[in-house]
């Protein structure tokens, strides 16, 4: 008498699948969620932090620049609170406005312009949004730039070009002075930190940069970011 074969079920049938893929697509969508929550709270607590500096810090620096009757103080006032702001700007999610951005170069190159007794010859345009990371580089270069040029040029008249077209970013740095040293063969230690830390900012942008002397005399820094 022959005995008929059993068939043995599979452990896994459709229904044990489809609750497999289930579950999973449940965890991944758990994961997914908190990942978001979690981006949601360090932003909302970076926000909070970047307020209360602003508020706080900023509010003494913008009295002691207003109040002090001394220039270089007023210039170093001045120079704490936009650098403060360009490194709050940094923690933001959103894109600056270009303008606003420019208007907050201004302010703090034309005071420490005035403390030097030089000319601020600028010229700004655009008004495309700006990625806070793109904002507080920039601001690095244009800020190391015309310090260098009031400190060690000997110049008369600074001339600053901004421009935020469609398709690229374009910084234009000059002075009438006898050229930084960080044109020289040689130039000294600080100069020449100066002037790595701007190309290794640029190079982090992915810019092509240039720092030579003008043909006029003086130093010019050109900087073009697509």
């Amino acid at each position: 008498m022959s005995r008929t074969p059993q068939v043995r079920q599979s452990k896994h049938t459709p229904a044990s699948r489809n609750a497999s893929l289930e579950r999973r697509r449940i965890e991944a969508r758990t994961r997914e969620a908190v990942e978001i929550a979690v981006k949601k709270a360090l932003a909302a607590e970076r926000q909070r932090i970047a307020h209360d500096l602003h508020d706080d810090l900023g509010g003494a620096l913008a009295l002691l620049a207003s109040r002090s009757t001394e220039p270089a103080l007023r210039a170093v006032a001045g120079q704490a609170m936009a650098n403060m702001r360009g490194l709050l700007a940094a923690y933001q999610t959103t894109d600056a406005s270009w303008q606003a951005w420019c208007a907050d170069q201004r302010a703090g190159i034309a005071l420490a312009c005035e403390c030097a007794g030089v000319a601020l010859h600028w010229h700004a345009e655009g008004d495309l949004p700006l990625a806070p990371s793109t904002a507080l580089q920039l601001q690095r270069i244009l800020r190391e730039a015309c310090t260098n040029a009031l400190k060690h040029s000997g110049c008369t008249e600074l001339h600053v070009g901004l421009q935020h077209g469609a398709d690229a970013i374009h910084m234009r740095v000059c002075d009438n002075g006898r050229g930084l040293p960080q044109c020289a063969p040689n130039p000294p230690a600080g100069c020449a930190m100066g002037l790595a830390g701007m190309r290794l900012r640029a190079q982090r942008l992915g810019a092509a940069f240039s720092l030579e002397n003008s043909d006029s005399g003086g130093c010019e820094l050109r900087l073009a970011m697509n």
